[in-house]
C-alpha cells in the first residue's frame, strides 16, 4: 500500500512539472545581455502623482498635487510621506525587467497566485498609468509572477518587497518643519532651564535670562540644525486618550519657535521608554505621540552660556 502511494505521488509531481513545461511556454527576451532585458514599464518616477497598492496587510495610497509637490500618505492614514521611501517606491517601475515571458492562459492565472492576485499596484500621472498584479514566487524563489496587460512575466522578487512594507515605513519622520529664516523667537524650558532668545534685526538677543551677551550666529545655526534633525524613531499612538502615560505635559520640557506673524511650532518631550533609549515626544500640530532618541532633550535644552559669542582669548566664561 505504501509503495502504491509513493507511485501516485511521483505521478502527480511528474504531471505538475509536465504542465509547467508544456502549458507554460517560456519565452526568452530578445537580448541575452542582462542590461538588454526589456523594461516592463516606460515611465519615470517623477511623472507619477498618485499610487495605490492593495495587499494583504491593507490598502496603501500616496499622492501629491503635481510633480514638484511633496508626497503625502492618504491611506491607511493621512500623514506627510517619507520622501525617500516614496521615491524608492516609484523608481521600482524603472527597475522592473522581464526575466521571462510566460504563455499562461487566463483560465490558469490562479495557479500562479494571480487570480486573485497577491498584490495589485496602480500608479498614475497626468498623462500615463502604470499598473500590474503580482502573484506567487516561481519554484526558484528568485522571481515572482507579474501580470501586466494580460501577459505574465517573471520579475525579480526582491523588487516587490518595496510594496509590502508596513504603512508606518512610508510616513515622514520630520517632526518640526519650519522656515528658519522666519523664526523670530526661541523659547525652551525644561531640564531645570528656561531660555528665551529674540531676533532683533539680524542679531539674536538673550532675553531670558536677560544677559548683555553677544549671541554667536553659529550657535543659533547649530541649534536650528539640531531641531530640524529631530526625527521620529517610533510611531506610538496617533490618537492617545491621555498623555499622562507618556509623561507629556504642556509647559514642561517644552520647545516653542515663533515665526513672523505669530505662527508657533511646538514640541514636548515626555518620559523615557522602558528598556529603550527612546523618549516620548509630541508636537503642537496634532494629537500623535512618537518617540525620539533619548539624547535629544539634552541636545536641545542647552545652557544659555553655549549661545554666547566668545571674544578672542576669552576663557573666563563669565
Amino acid at each position: 500500500m505504501r509503495t502504491l502511494w509513493k507511485t501516485l505521488l511521483l505521478v502527480a509531481v511528474t504531471a505538475g512539472l509536465g504542465y509547467y513545461a508544456l502549458k507554460v511556454d517560456t519565452k526568452k527576451p530578445a537580448g541575452e545581455d542582462d542590461e538588454k532585458r526589456p523594461q516592463l514599464f516606460d515611465a519615470k518616477p517623477e511623472a507619477f502623482t498618485k499610487i495605490a497598492v492593495v495587499r494583504a496587510k491593507g490598502r496603501l495610497a500616496l499622492e501629491r498635487a503635481d510633480s514638484n509637490a511633496d508626497w503625502r500618505l492618504t491611506e491607511p492614514k493621512a500623514f506627510p510621506a517619507n520622501p525617500d521611501e516614496a521615491r524608492t517606491l516609484l523608481s521600482t517601475f524603472e527597475n522592473f525587467r522581464a526575466e521571462r515571458e510566460l504563455d499562461v492562459p487566463a483560465t490558469e492565472l490562479s495557479a500562479f497566485g494571480l487570480d486573485p492576485a497577491k498584490l495589485e499596484v496602480e500608479a498614475k500621472g497626468a498623462t500615463l498609468t502604470a499598473a500590474f498584479k503580482a502573484g506567487d514566487k516561481d519554484p526558484s524563489d528568485t522571481y515572482r509572477y507579474l501580470l501586466k496587460g494580460g501577459k505574465v512575466y517573471l520579475a525579480s522578487a526582491y523588487l516587490f518587497d518595496r510594496f509590502e512594507k508596513e504603512a508606518d515605513e512610508y510616513r515622514g519622520r520630520d517632526l518640526l518643519a519650519f522656515d528658519r529664516a522666519a523664526i523670530e523667537k526661541i523659547l525652551y524650558r525644561g531640564k531645570g532651564r528656561r531660555v528665551g532668545l529674540v531676533k532683533e534685526g539680524e542679531a539674536w538677543v538673550l532675553k531670558d535670562p536677560a544677559k548683555p551677551w553677544r549671541i554667536a550666529p553659529s550657535a543659533v545655526d547649530t541649534f536650528f540644525n539640531q531641531v530640524t534633525n529631530l526625527k521620529v524613531r517610533t510611531f506610538v499612538d496617533d490618537a492617545p486618550k491621555s498623555l499622562s502615560p507618556y509623561g507629556l505635559k504642556a509647559g514642561d520640557q517644552e520647545l516653542v519657535l515663533t515665526a513672523k506673524g505669530g505662527a508657533e511650532y511646538k514640541g514636548w518631550f515626555g518620559s523615557k521608554m522602558k528598556d529603550k533609549d527612546e523618549t516620548y515626544f509630541k508636537t503642537g500640530a496634532g494629537p500623535g505621540v512618537y518617540t525620539v532618541t533619548s539624547t535629544w532633550p539634552e541636545n536641545i535644552f542647552k545652557d544659555p552660556m553655549e549661545f554666547r559669542e566668545k571674544a578672542p582669548f576669552d576663557v573666563s566664561g563669565s
